[in-house]
Parts: structure tokens; C-alpha cells; sequence
């Protein structure tokens, strides 16, 4: 329990707002994120995920906005023009088949589910006086949160009796990003992240010419200009990255990480994640996804799993470089 918080409202959090949240830490870090936003934590704006980790064969705990969130920040603009009602495609029926673990067996199973297409979602932002509209469309089987992991075809309880209601929600989500990209970022929300997995195939990095000299520097911040360079540049043409001796970390400088002509979006986002490590406030990292927000996009709309990978991911530095929640206190 955080220092100076009332048991009265440490058991409101653990037993009625999180309480399915598998530890005390992940209980933190979900109140830490919402002083950093400067969100009321006992209306519930973010969730507590469990999201499948292929490295550790297991679930981890994320920290996730859910669409309340970000329903309260595109709000906060003033300039939300309100949404039209889900659109839907044709339903389909499929039969969806995995193991599910009982009484600590794993046993066949298998589930009926009709569910939409996809669904669309249009937002609305006043742009200089024009009501604009924003619409985005994700498809169920894209998009639905599966039991047993990212290997299991099954859905979950929620994606399996609300199939029309859980998309919509993500659908929501997408069309408030577009509509406010510079208050709602790349991240996904809570809806999109559940049964997802975390994990990105380590892609190899091109160093930079042995030829290439690097300005002359302390052996720690040479170190760490020598990984950011090798990073950026990737060996994909770009060499005009270089520091100048009195800036501490070159984590310090937001850039735009361009993408390679052969460049997969796993491997470009093992680079981005590189650079994202060596971030260490919360302010810059912010700068980052700005000045990357483009490629994170098309990365959206061409690989979602690597980019709620990736997501997840800056989430995970976001929560390491947040101010603790007892600074000031």
C-alpha cells in the first residue's frame, strides 16, 4: 500500500475498482499513471490487462487506458463533436477450437460464435468551426482477445458473448485516435490489448561502417552514443546522426526513425524500442512517439500485431519513467 494512503481507500482500489489485478505493484503503477494524467482513479480510467508474454510462456500485467479514458481526454479539447452509431458488416459463423485448462487438465474445446465482419466507427472533432469526421474500421478476427494466449484460435468469455459489443469499443478507440492524434497518441486501449501478445522477434541490426568516427567522449557516453547510432542508422542509409559532447544522453533528441526499403515493421520496431529504453523521462518519451507517430500509424494499419506489440512495449517505459507517485508528498 502506497505511504499515506488510508487502508479505507487501498481496499476501494483492490477489491472494488482492480479486482482482478494479480499484485499490489500493478495496483501502483495503474494509480501512478492516473496522477501523471491527472485522472480520478476511482472512476476506473485504465485497466489492469493480462497480456500474453511468448518469451516468458506466460501472462504479465500491463497498465492500459480504457475508452473512458480517452472519451475524457478528447473531451477535454473542446472540440469533440460527438459519433455515429457502430456500422456492422455481414455476420459469420465459425466454430473456433483450442485446449482450456480445468482443474489443472488441459482438455479439447470448442465454440460456436457468430460476430460481425467488421465494424466502423465515425468521431466527429470541430476543426476551426467544421464538424469534421473521422471514421476507422477493424475486423473481429483481427481484433478479438483469445483464451489461452496468442496460440489458441478460442475467444474469451467477454469477445465470445459480446462479439458486436467488444468490437464496436475497439472500433471507438481507433476512431478517437484518429480524430485527436495529438492528445490519444498510437497507444491502443485496454479493449485492444487483452489476450494480445507482448512479444517481437529480435530482428538483426546492421552496425554502422567501422570507417565512420564518432565525436570523442567519457567511456559511459560513448557507450550509449555508439547503441543509439547503431540503432537509428541501422544500416539503412541514414548517417547523419551524430552528438555533440555536451548533451548527456542522445536519447535526448526525438528524431524520426525512417524506415528501410526492405525494413519489416518487427525489425524496425526492435530498432525504435532500442531507442525507447534509453529514454529516461516521461516528457521525451512523449517526443518520441510524436515525432514517430506516422510510421506508427501505417504500422497500425499494416502489421496491428507488431504495433500492439510495440505498444505495449512503450507502455512498459512510459510506467519505468513516470514520476513516483511519493515525489512531493
Amino acid at each position: 500500500m502506497p505511504i499515506g494512503m488510508e487502508v479505507a481507500s487501498w481496499r476501494v482500489f483492490t477489491e472494488v475498482i482492480w479486482p482482478n489485478a494479480h499484485s499490489a505493484e500493478a495496483i501502483m503503477l495503474a494509480l501512478d499513471y492516473c496522477k501523471v494524467r491527472k485522472l480520478d482513479p476511482m472512476k476506473k480510467p485504465v485497466h489492469i490487462v493480462p497480456v500474453w508474454d511468448s518469451k516468458k510462456n506466460g501472462y504479465v500485467e500491463g497498465i492500459w487506458s480504457g475508452i473512458n479514458e480517452q472519451e475524457v481526454t478528447a473531451a477535454r479539447t473542446g472540440e469533440f463533436g460527438g459519433m455515429d452509431p457502430a456500422l456492422y458488416g455481414p455476420m459469420i459463423e465459425r466454430e473456433f477450437k483450442g485446449k482450456v485448462k480445468e482443474k489443472g487438465n488441459w482438455r479439447d474445446h470448442s465454440i460456436k460464435v457468430s460476430f460481425p465482419e467488421f465494424c466502423s466507427r465515425t468521431v466527429y472533432r470541430i476543426v476551426k468551426g467544421t464538424r469534421c469526421p473521422f471514421t476507422e474500421t477493424v475486423f473481429w478476427l483481427e481484433e478479438y482477445a483469445r483464451l489461452g494466449g496468442p496460440r489458441s484460435e478460442l475467444p474469451n468469455m467477454m469477445w465470445a458473448k459480446r462479439p458486436r459489443g467488444q468490437l464496436a469499443k475497439v472500433a471507438k478507440a481507433a476512431a478517437l485516435r484518429a480524430a485527436f492524434p495529438e492528445e490519444e497518441g498510437s497507444q491502443p486501449s485496454a479493449e485492444e490489448m487483452e489476450g494480445q501478445d507482448i512479444a517481437i522477434e529480435a530482428a538483426d541490426i546492421t552496425p554502422p561502417p567501422a570507417e565512420e568516427q564518432k565525436p570523442s567522449a567519457g567511456p559511459r557516453q560513448q557507450q550509449e552514443r555508439d547503441d543509439l547510432d547503431e540503432v537509428i542508422g541501422g544500416g539503412y542509409g541514414d548517417d547523419d546522426h551524430r552528438f555533440v559532447d555536451a548533451e548527456p544522453s542522445p536519447a535526448a533528441h526525438p528524431e524520426l526513425l525512417k524506415r528501410g526499403a526492405k525494413e519489416t515493421w518487427p525489425e524496425w520496431s526492435t530498432r525504435f524500442l532500442k531507442v525507447i529504453e534509453l529514454v529516461a523521462d516521461l516528457d521525451t518519451l512523449e517526443e518520441w512517439m510524436t515525432m514517430n507517430k506516422n510510421p506508427l500509424d501505417v504500422m497500425r494499419k499494416e502489421d496491428a500485431a507488431c504495433h500492439k506489440a510495440t505498444m505495449q512495449a512503450v507502455q512498459q517505459q512510459r510506467i519505468t519513467v513516470m514520476p513516483d507517485a511519493s515525489e512531493g508528498t
